[in-house]
């Protein structure tokens, strides 16, 4: 059973800002089995005040536990702050679009630490679930996300290669198949083809013989992406033959937005 954080007095001299139960729970955080995170979670919402102040707490926290500190003590609490936005972005209770956004906010204290120079690994790893956050994220504007999502891939990728991190490299492609089957800015049509691409990358590395499960949902993810372009196709051929049926209120009302399936 996960042991309860005793609650006390919040904050260094401000009490707005709960500081001082953060610092105890990812303290007592970094004591956890990996498997236990969400149980502990779970076990110390109300000392850990999971609201909007967690979002002014947790900079305050993260430049307390590494300023002026070692090297290993620095790399050590940006991993965890790392866990910890893993944890708050799958966290099925609280408030979904801030346990987004403090997720995101983890990653980027993390971020402070794993540099690209000194730690590409790790730096690549951030990058990716940050990514995955922007493509979870509830607030702001949803193209703009996207785009986030993109370019954190994107940074992924420059130390994830096929040749250093083959499956790491496949799972990336994979998710930036998803970005760009979603994404909103530029052409909806070479969005696709980008997509296709990635996906095709990926099943160099997730063949049915070394990866079965991951094949499949990435040929899965591939048919869908086949079946948008079929779906731009046949809507571009059909506007050019039909213009005014197309044009007619009842059809867009039952051809627009929905998926085709053929």
């Amino acid at each position: 059973m996960a042991k309860k954080i005793t609650k006390r007095p919040q904050g260094f001299g401000e009490p707005q800002i709960p500081t001082r139960a953060v610092k105890r729970f990812i303290l007592a955080l970094s004591k956890q089995a990996e498997g236990q995170y969400t149980v502990f979670l779970e076990a110390n919402l109300e000392a850990l005040l999971l609201d909007q102040s967690l979002q002014d707490a947790l900079p305050l926290v993260f430049k307390d536990l590494t300023q002026g500190k070692d090297s290993q003590t620095r790399h050590s609490v940006a991993g965890l702050f790392v866990n910890l936005g893993v944890l708050l972005r799958q966290f099925p209770k609280g408030i979904p679009w801030l346990n987004v956004e403090l997720s995101i906010k983890a990653y980027n204290l993390a971020l402070q630490v794993f540099t690209r120079e000194a730690f590409p690994e790790d730096w690549a790893r951030t990058q990716m679930n940050l990514g995955n956050a922007y493509l979870q994220r509830i607030r702001g504007e949803r193209a703009e996300n996207l785009e986030e999502v993109l370019v954190a891939y994107d940074r992924a990728l420059q130390i994830f290669t096929p040749e250093d991190f083959p499956e790491r490299w496949a799972s990336t492609q994979v998710n930036l198949g998803i970005a760009y089957r979603t994404r909103i800015r530029g052409e909806r049509a070479e969005n696709l083809e980008e997509a296709i691409v990635a996906y095709d990358r990926a099943l160099q590395i997730f063949t049915p013989e070394d990866f079965p499960e991951k094949w499949a949902r990435t040929q899965m993810d591939l048919g869908n992406a086949y079946g948008d372009r079929i779906g731009i196709l046949v809507f571009l051929i059909f506007f050019d033959t039909c213009p005014v049926i197309i044009l007619h209120p009842l059809f867009l009302d039952n051809f627009v937005g929905r998926r085709i399936w053929w």
